[in-house]
């Protein structure tokens, strides 16, 4: 059955069946809070927030029907329910994720499948509250997870593409006992990528900031096991890759 005609004659009246996506800056509030202390943050913050907006205007499409709404520290991205909206949507996430990286920032998000009403002017609709839902209540570790539609649609549009089932399994972790969601190492799947200097040197990044999370917050259980969470993940893709040499692990 196709994903996308499944739903098409129940679709509500003025909304769109799409994939969306909400993701949430970790720590911002705590970030502005700094800005005042350390004026650096500041071009930091900007740097972010405008790489984001420079991202979402080059990907609105009229062709594709892609929006993107960003507002403080979230941002929220839909697009019609199609196999190429679904890889289009994860593959922008992970560019969105690894631009927030490189400034030092983590963040926490998921994609559904749902109904929603989201032009230039105006956003809302049963998915976003499903994807914020998902994102507060049960994606916890920084990350963005799929949920259990998108994940069924995922696995039905690779059935007969090669090329797509290779990029599902570059773009999506998956664990018997856990939710789906975007694997932060995509980009260095590859050996040689993961050798590259610049993904040294956001490993390395990554790295300094489990760290620093993991000092700050000794006192505060609940933080510390997410910044424990990445420090596993970083720890095992290092040793898959044999990157001690360059990018120690945390232990």
């Amino acid at each position: 059955m196709n994903p996308k005609t499944s739903q098409l004659e129940s679709t509500p009246t003025g909304y769109s069946e799409c994939y969306l996506a909400f993701i949430d800056v970790l720590g911002f509030s705590s970030i502005i809070s700094k800005t005042a202390l350390e004026p650096k943050l500041i071009t930091a913050v900007h740097e972010a927030l405008d790489g984001i907006t420079r991202r979402a205007k080059l990907a609105r499409s009229p062709e594709i029907g892609i929006q993107i709404t960003s507002f403080s520290d979230n941002v929220v991205i839909s697009i019609p329910v199609s196999p190429a909206g679904l890889f289009h949507i994860m593959g922008l996430i992970n560019n969105f994720s690894q631009e927030l990286l490189s400034l030092g920032m983590l963040f926490r998000g998921a994609i559904v499948r749902g109904f929603i009403l989201h032009t230039a002017e105006v956003i809302f609709g049963p998915a976003l509250v499903e994807a914020y839902q998902l994102e507060t209540n049960i994606s916890l570790h920084p990350r963005v997870m799929l949920s259990d539609n998108v994940m069924a649609d995922a696995k039905a549009y690779v059935v007969q593409s090669k090329d797509r089932n290779m990029l599902l399994q570059r773009l999506v972790r998956e664990d018997a006992y856990d939710v789906p969601y975007l694997n932060l190492f995509a980009d260095w799947n590859d050996d040689n990528d993961a050798w590259k200097p610049e993904a040294i040197a956001k490993l390395n990044v990554l790295r300094a900031i489990i760290e620093r999370g993991l000092s700050e917050n000794k006192r505060r259980p609940s933080i510390a096991e997410k910044y424990r969470w990445m420090a596993r993940r970083l720890d095992a893709f290092i040793l898959e890759k044999r990157l001690g040499s360059h990018v120690p692990t945390i232990g």
